[in-house]
């Protein structure tokens, strides 16, 4: 913990304490990938940074936050796959692609070493218990499916996108 009570390694260097402290949702990388690879990337010169999501949820000044989607990454530098898991109140489901299915959170945790991003929310928010749906891969697209599956998992941004969808149908 820093001085402002805020875990490090669960905020950005970049990421001003009240801001995050102000939102219903962040998100916190765990991992740097470089993708598609970096000819000047070596793990020696890589800047690790581990995380401790066996946490059901975490204070942070006087508001908890619990885990709604946590990206993971199966490989290295020069590639590999990404896919996420989310929380719907309570229920979480490991999406892979086309693939939403149900899991545990006892399993997640053991999967936490390929943690590369997590999405946090205050324990507040309310997520609609609907079933994740999978997204098909379209070439190297679990990169952004996986983002996608988290977007989607904030109450308002589907209901933005659902009224986007509306208007210009």
């Amino acid at each position: 913990f820093d001085p402002n009570g805020i875990p490090t390694n669960l905020a950005r260097q970049s990421t001003t304490y009240s801001s995050v402290t102000d939102r219903d949702y962040f998100i916190s990388y765990v991992k740097n990938v470089i993708p598609g690879g970096d000819s000047n990337y070596s793990e020696e010169n890589a800047t690790k940074v581990e995380i401790n999501i066996e946490l059901d949820n975490f204070e942070l000044n006087d508001k908890k936050y619990v885990p709604i989607g946590i990206i993971i990454h199966e490989g290295n530098s020069q590639g590999g796959h990404y896919y996420t898991y989310i929380n719907k109140q309570n229920n979480w489901y490991k999406c892979d692609d086309a693939s939403a299915k149900k899991t545990t959170w006892d399993y997640i945790k053991t999967q936490y070493k390929n943690a590369f991003l997590i999405c946090w929310a205050k324990h507040t928010v309310v997520l609609n218990e609907q079933k994740p749906f999978g997204i098909e891969r379209c070439g190297n697209t679990c990169y952004i499916n996986s983002f996608l599956q988290i977007l989607f998992n904030i109450p308002q941004f589907e209901e933005k996108y659902n009224e986007y969808k509306k208007i210009s149908i």
